[in-house]
């Protein structure tokens, strides 16, 4: 089964307490029927803001977190999951919404939350394929053995060079800054050649295309 949930988390009043319904309903449904969540095998929520506030800090009620932490910890048989939370805070810690989860999942996109603390969430994801990170624009710090099986990554060019080395990366589509000579030949370290490069987001020069090549 397949749940896409929408929700606007905008407001006019920077200090307005913010419940997302949609995904409120969601989390309450599925907490009355808890058979529901073993039927969910993708889930995608998208809380979206006006684009002049979507890097703004929200004001959630304190029940909402929880809500979606308990629909995560009993949807156990996902395998996709996507999560555009506009309006966390930078360097939020995934570690706090996915507690106690025990999905093994396939692919999993976040974003909303710049830089956010996702190590610890990933090196229990052994069996992800495909990772999309894009919001984050720093380094991450994985274990070798973290991520054995990726083998699509999107995203900043900063976060993909410490993502690849070591790992079977076949499919790369990136974004971010112009990448320097230093970033672009960490992606070379990866287990398996990239087959599929997509940089239609970036700004590089002939001479770095050259390099790639």
């Amino acid at each position: 089964t397949d749940v896409a949930i929408a929700d606007s988390v905008d407001s006019p009043d920077p200090d307005a307490v913010i419940t997302p319904q949609r995904t409120l309903a969601c989390c309450r449904a599925v907490a009355a029927r808890p058979y529901l969540a073993q039927c969910i095998r993708r889930l995608q929520i998208r809380w979206t803001r006006d684009r002049a506030r979507r890097l703004i800090e929200c004001r959630l009620a304190p029940h909402v977190p929880t809500a979606l932490r308990s629909l995560l910890q009993d949807a156990n048989q996902l395998e996709h999951l996507e999560l555009h939370l506009a309006g966390l805070p930078d360097n939020y810690d995934y570690d706090l919404l996915f507690a106690g989860t025990s999905f093994r999942l396939h692919r999993l996109a976040l974003s909303g939350a710049r830089d956010a603390h996702v190590e610890h969430l990933l090196s229990t994801q052994p069996t992800l394929s495909f990772l999309h990170l894009a919001d984050h624009h720093r380094a991450l710090h994985l274990r070798p053995t973290d991520l054995p099986l990726l083998s699509t990554f999107r995203g900043d060019c900063r976060c993909a060079a410490s993502v690849i080395p070591g790992r079977p990366v076949v499919a790369l589509i990136l974004s971010g800054a112009e990448p320097s000579g230093e970033l672009l030949a960490a992606l070379a370290y990866g287990r398996r050649p990239v087959r599929k490069l997509d940089m239609s987001a970036l700004s590089v020069t002939p001479t770095q295309l050259l390099a790639i090549s």
